[in-house]
């Protein structure tokens, strides 16, 4: 039975890889969307920028939360800050739908 449940997670694994893969491109062209040509070096270093601000802070806040007060703790943190990004993700494109811009 061990073998079975190796076998998926290994499966999962892929799965989880290639869909960050292309979700990190997607949001790479999304965020230099209606950037000017002239700007889209220092937008992409800022974009960057964040993006490792993130994956620095963020697993470490996680760290420590989940070791005081459990690791359910932390994963509904880490679903918390993902609902919240979704909705903000959400309400702009609402915007940018309506204006166009």
């Amino acid at each position: 039975m061990e073998h079975i449940y190796l076998g998926l997670t290994d499966h999962l694994s892929f799965a989880v890889k290639r869909h960050r893969e292309i979700l990190f491109s997607y949001l790479t062209c999304e965020a230099m969307s209606g950037v000017p040509a002239s700007c889209k070096a220092t937008a992409m270093g800022f974009f960057q920028a964040v993006y490792a601000v993130g994956m620095t802070v963020f697993p470490a806040i996680t760290g420590a939360l989940a070791s005081k007060m459990g690791m359910r703790t932390g994963y509904m943190m880490l679903a918390a800050f993902s609902l919240l990004g979704w909705g903000v993700s959400f309400q702009h494109y609402k915007s940018w739908k309506k204006t166009g811009a």
